[in-house]
């Protein structure tokens, strides 16, 4: 799955930016709805907008699996 896919499964609204109700959703049926979801919500939305773009998403992701490998 490419990460533009995992986006708009994200995007359940297909606003084209997720909000932290739809980021949520997301994480529930792992690891529902607690203060790390949240946090990571956070790290995400770069510009503190409330909402992730898909470049913000896109930058975050690249990062978290960059140090990941390394």
């Amino acid at each position: 799955m490419t990460i533009k896919k995992i986006f708009d499964e994200i995007d359940i609204d297909r606003s084209g930016k997720i909000n932290l109700e739809e980021f949520q959703k997301a994480f529930a049926m792992t690891h529902g709805f607690n203060r790390s979801v949240q946090e990571l919500f956070e790290k995400f939305d770069i510009d503190n907008s409330g909402l992730i773009s898909f470049r913000e998403f896109l930058s975050t992701y690249c990062s978290h699996a960059t140090k990941a490998q390394l």
